[in-house]
């Protein structure tokens, strides 16, 4: 196809469609494929994104600044797009700011080929291929209002599996996340979508309750990371302690609540996507165990998700519960001026709080008395006026305005706290006070710091890659495994085009029952062949068949040897020996 400036083709007004309500990235440049009506789903996507196969994921799609430049910005800057119009929304509340960013980072370039595994998707043991998903209502409601069937976000969310509005179970497609028409545009078409998973349903309303809850939560639209482990432990914890499941040193009564979640797991079976649910007591106590303590590392929404519905009638209830638990840090209520007893703030939302104070400091009233009015402490109130950007007279014991001056140029720069202190003659809670009290200052302090261990992990990197490059990305790692992990963790696009060539390496022994696997998996490949063989009794199967209908085997094919009662299956039902290569059943 000839190449096609982005000026000459969004010359006319007409050549691009607008957003419908709650629609996905994917969905718009697959209404747009239809309009534009190319043969080729490479066409598209080559206009839109510069590359034939290039944002046609549709969860985490990638190119959205090559996107943003072509259609000189009408359909929304790269970060709005990301957050507001893929399933990174999703992810959002689960993961630090930086970690966002950072995936915001790779969806705008050219390659999301580790964004999953940054999201700890790929070792979660849920399905990290998203299936699409539609509501039949809902896609006869869209051709009525708009003309188009179209897929809307909130149906994509991992955990809802019914459709709010009108209580009906929503169909599953059987392209895209099965690898099934992987490079192709789609919309919502009743011959690729399948309910089979209702079949395996215990509880609808256990189902309807996690979707109810997973869609209430996520509009809040709070900051990220407002539902990571920090956060949440505490609620569930504080759950959990109401109903008595805590002994008096803080330890889990693992005998009296596991049999509880069991049972609401076991309420939930149904799609697949919740399969790594817990079916024993054991299991059940384990994955607990991990969840209602501090998180080593993050964990999968799902499971925080589960539990919430497992513990509370609502997300309203949650909600509550999370403003008792994350406002016991207030003091008592006090007196108002005007007399009256001011609610507890562990009630009220600390925003409105907040806006509360401001307001009043910006009329006149001083941090001491705004302070007194709202039951905090003068500290609480300075901090949170430098979160405003507000800045009022202090009052200063140990910082003088001579040592301030000079104080907040080294932290502009990114000195480290205690080296701060050593440096001004003063203690580390009063340069930590002056951090959080000055107006924007510790942000700065914040990006300043992050810069110079950027700079200097950059610097190492790019010396040992000189140094030890042509011994491979593993030797240079070794040399010192911070500065790779730092820059894993927090510059990854910048490491990625910092690699030396790749060597061949020995296949790590993965701690994995390979039997019980192959037990389970060839037992729910039997299921499946059944169905497919009467569905079709004259006609052969082919192997994209059967992992359409059963997505969790194909990222098995390639460990086909560890899986020998499953190859057994799939040559049996392929009419294939064993006598082949390998190649034959691949």
């Amino acid at each position: 196809m000839a190449e096609m400036e982005s000026a000459e083709l969004f010359d006319l007004p007409l050549s691009l469609l607008g957003w419908l309500p709650g629609e996905t990235l994917f969905s718009l440049v697959s209404r747009q494929h239809a309009f534009w009506g190319y043969a080729s789903a490479g066409e598209t996507a080559y206009i839109l994104f510069g590359q034939r196969h290039a944002g046609i994921h549709h969860d985490f799609p990638s190119s959205l600044d090559e996107l943003f430049a072509r259609t000189d910005g009408v359909l929304g800057v790269p970060d709005e797009l990301a957050l507001n119009r893929t399933l990174l929304s999703y992810y959002r509340p689960f993961a630090s700011e930086r970690l966002i960013a950072d995936c915001i980072q790779m969806m705008r370039g050219k390659s999301v080929s580790h964004l999953k595994y940054r999201l700890g998707l790929l070792t979660s043991r849920f399905r990290a291929n998203h299936p699409l998903k539609a509501c039949s209502a809902c896609m006869e409601q869209d051709r009525h209002d708009a003309g188009w069937a179209y897929w809307h976000l909130e149906h994509q969310y991992p955990g809802v599996w019914f459709c709010e509005p009108h209580g009906e179970p929503l169909y599953e497609s059987t392209v895209k996340s099965t690898g099934v028409n992987r490079f192709q545009w789609s919309l919502p078409n009743r011959c690729n979508l399948t309910r089979d998973w209702v079949e395996g349903v215990t509880d609808a309303s256990a189902l309807k309750k996690l979707s109810s809850m997973t869609l209430n939560l996520f509009r809040r639209n709070r900051s990220p990371g407002w539902l990571d482990g920090a956060h949440v432990v505490p609620v569930l914890r504080d759950a959990i302690l109401q109903r008595g499941w805590l002994t008096p040193n803080g330890n889990l009564r693992s005998s009296a609540l596991a049999p509880s979640y069991l049972d609401w797991c076991q309420s939930l079976r149904g799609p697949l996507e919740l399969d790594a649910l817990p079916r024993t007591p054991s299991e059940a106590s384990s994955q607990l165990g991990r969840l209602l303590r501090t998180w080593r590392s993050g964990t999968h929404p799902l499971r925080v998700l589960v539990a919430a519905s497992w513990l509370f009638d609502d997300a309203e209830s949650f909600i509550v519960a999370y403003g008792t638990v994350h406002g016991s840090q207030t003091q008592s209520p006090t007196i108002e001026q005007s007399g009256r007893v001011s609610t507890p703030l562990s009630t009220v939302n600390n925003d409105a709080v907040k806006a509360q104070l401001v307001a009043q400091v910006r009329a006149g009233m001083s941090a001491t008395a705004a302070a007194s009015a709202i039951g905090v402490t003068v500290g609480t109130v300075m901090a949170w006026l430098a979160q405003a950007n507000l800045k009022v007279a202090r009052r200063p014991k140990t910082l003088k305005t001579g040592i301030q001056e000079s104080l907040k140029i080294d932290l502009e720069r990114g000195m480290d706290k205690s080296t701060a202190a050593t440096t001004h003659g003063v203690s580390v809670q009063a340069v930590t006070r002056f951090l959080r009290t000055e107006p924007s200052l510790h942000q700065t302090w914040q990006d300043a710091v992050f810069r110079n261990m950027q700079i200097n992990a950059r610097s190492s990197w790019s010396a040992a890659l000189a140094k030890y490059g042509h011994l491979g990305s593993s030797w240079i790692r070794a040399q010192d495994p911070s500065i790779y992990a730092w820059l894993y963790r927090n510059d990854r696009v910048w490491l990625q085009s910092n690699q030396p060539q790749v060597l061949a390496r020995s296949t790590a022994t993965a701690h994995v029952n390979w039997d019980q696997r192959d037990l389970a998996l060839s037992a729910a490949a039997e299921q499946v062949l059944e169905r497919l063989t009467a569905s079709q009794p004259k006609k052969p199967l082919q192997l994209w068949q059967i992992y359409q209908a059963m997505p969790q085997l194909k990222p098995k094919l390639s460990v086909l040897e560890k899986l020998p009662l499953t190859r057994r299956v799939l040559e049996r039902a392929l009419g294939r020996t064993r006598t082949k290569p390998q190649k034959d059943l691949l």
